[in-house]
Formats: C-alpha cells, structure tokens, sequence
C-alpha cells in the first residue's frame, strides 16, 4: 500500500507539469499571434484616443487628509481635447466631521 502513494504523487505531479506547460504554450503562441496581426491590435484602439487604461484608482489628498477618491472601469485619454472619458465610475468626497459622499455614473468626463 506504501508503494502506491508515491506513485500516484509522481503521476499528479507529472499532470501538473504537463497542465502548466501547456497552458504556457498557449499563452505564448497567442500572444504571437497577436502580435503577428498589429492590425487588429491597432483596430481595438477607439480613434482619437491617445491612451487607454482598465481599471483605474485615484486619491486626492492635501495635507496628509484624503478629500477625494476615484475608481473607473476604463478611462480613454483625449490630448486634443485635453479630457479623459471614464466609464463605470464610482467617486467618494470625503468632508470635515460629515460621513462621505458616494457618487456613481455609467459615464463621466474630466476636463484636465
């Protein structure tokens, strides 16, 4: 029975280097594959947009107390417009002995 064990631990763990290699194959080749067509690489990018970013967080803060926070799905730089499109976003004014303020949008615009 003690045979067995060790084994079954090797056959798991050859599984797992098999899994992992694979799945790094795959990522690799994709992502070549991506970049073998900068065509669409450059279609997924919207016109007029200089800079695009998922995800984003910003804190305000002035003498060490936060007054604002900023959290966005996406937001898209627009430099000739000077304005940043963010989308699904979600804003906090933090004020002086007052709970918070909560704010959120499907859209927004910040003029910078």
């Amino acid at each position: 029975m003690l045979k067995k064990k060790p084994r079954a631990l090797k056959a798991v763990f050859a599984l797992f280097i098999v899994t992992t290699i694979s799945l790094l194959l795959f990522a690799f080749f994709n992502y070549r594959r991506i970049l073998d067509q900068p065509e669409q690489l450059i279609a997924a990018i919207q016109p007029g947009v200089d800079m695009a970013i998922n995800e984003i967080h910003q804190t305000a803060t002035r003498n060490g107390k936060k007054e604002w926070q900023l959290d966005a799905a996406t937001a898209h730089y627009l430099d000739a417009e000077k304005k940043i499109l963010l989308k699904q976003l979600a804003m906090t004014f933090f004020l002086d002995d007052q709970p918070p303020i909560h704010l959120t949008a499907d859209s927004g615009t910040l003029e910078t």
